[in-house]
């Protein structure tokens, strides 16, 4: 079977809408030039064909079967690393405004090349610290949606994130089933944050890839300016 194949199997079994020539071109386009670049700037550890379509085209666009992601008008991807979820929900979603936030320079460097390669004018790149950014009154609670693929630990990432998102607005924490088990709910940061969690999505990616979720974390008020703190204090002391 064919990259072609492979791509309209995957998104046929996931829904039969994405079967149509704009976006398989595109996520076609996207695999090629993962292929091509990762090599020389080390974008994933993930290599196969396959492997990259289930393990992070079809991981970052589970997001859809949360309805709510259909009426988002903007959306913050922090570490967005070769693009993941950011890029594919782009393509899917040309309308949405989405802004990248990547540090790594050489991953920067592949994000503006596959913009400009898939022709997605919906997106905007920042090259900095997710909490650098957080602090800058243009990104500081306006966005009504955020995603975050790749973390370490929770209560950090939390922290960082808290602070971009509108009231009422999501961070969703992709994650997978172990993570979700040693993630322990102590209330005291999300009141620290003024966030909560709305709900969590568990679902399985195919083939026997694995159990993930996403958690959808909830702004219910505005964050204390004082969040996030300098990397290091975080670091030292999450809450």
């Amino acid at each position: 079977m064919n990259t072609k194949e492979l791509l309209e199997r995957y998104f046929s079994n996931f829904d039969n809408k994405l079967l149509n020539s704009y976006i398989l071109k595109k996520f076609y386009v996207y695999l090629d030039e993962i292929k091509k670049y990762n090599n020389i700037l080390n974008l994933t550890s993930i290599r196969a064909d396959k492997e990259i379509i289930v393990k992070h085209f079809i991981d970052s666009i589970y997001i859809l079967k949360h309805n709510n992601i259909s009426h988002c008008e903007t959306l913050l991807d922090v570490g967005s690393g070769a693009g993941f979820p950011g890029i594919p929900i782009s393509i899917i979603f040309p309308k949405m405004k989405l802004t990248l936030l990547e540090s790594n320079n050489n991953k920067i460097l592949f994000l503006r090349h596959i913009i400009r390669k898939l022709n997605l004018r919906n997106i905007d790149i920042l090259n900095d610290r997710a909490e650098i950014i957080a602090k800058i009154d243009k990104y500081r609670e306006k966005f009504d949606f955020c995603t975050i693929r790749a973390f370490l630990n929770f209560n950090i990432s939390l922290e960082i994130t808290s602070s971009f998102i509108k009231n009422h607005g999501l961070i969703c924490f992709y994650v997978s089933q172990n993570q979700v088990n040693k993630i322990v709910v102590d209330q005291t940061i999300f009141k620290v944050l003024g966030m909560n969690i709305d709900y969590i999505h568990n679902y399985e990616l195919p083939d026997n890839y694995g159990m993930h979720s996403i958690i959808f974390v909830k702004k219910l008020w505005k964050t204390p300016d004082i969040y996030p703190r300098i990397f290091k204090k975080i670091k030292k002391n999450p809450l």
